[in-house]
């Protein structure tokens, strides 16, 4: 099975300095060779679902910036965005780039 998005490995895993979901999404159009707004409009926004995404890439914009921030959270943002970005580079291990490891030991 091939991957739609280059299937980069995420820098600094397993240590203090482990890139952001957010850092990778940036890496990953530079890999492209498309600015984040255009790999978020042509690749992500569809899969996503988002509204606000589709309606904004549409009319040559990124809500990305805008909405950002949950994206290296734990909420539901985060786990939609890392399940999508495993889906489209075939990786597994993307939710590392993200504080939803924590999930578990704030919520229990």
């Amino acid at each position: 099975m091939t991957s739609r998005l280059y299937n980069l490995k995420p820098i600094n895993t397993g240590t203090p300095y482990v890139e952001s979901l957010t850092g990778y999404i940036a890496r990953l159009a530079e890999a492209h060779s498309v600015p984040v707004g255009t790999l978020i409009a042509k690749e992500i926004a569809s899969i996503l679902g988002k509204e606000y995404l589709l309606h904004s890439s549409k009319k040559g914009g990124s809500r990305f910036y805008e909405s950002s921030i949950p994206l290296n959270g734990i909420g539901k943002t985060a786990k939609d965005w890392v399940r999508v970005l495993e889906v489209l580079t075939l990786r597994s291990d993307l939710h590392c780039l993200t504080l939803l490891k924590l999930n578990d030991h704030l919520y229990s």
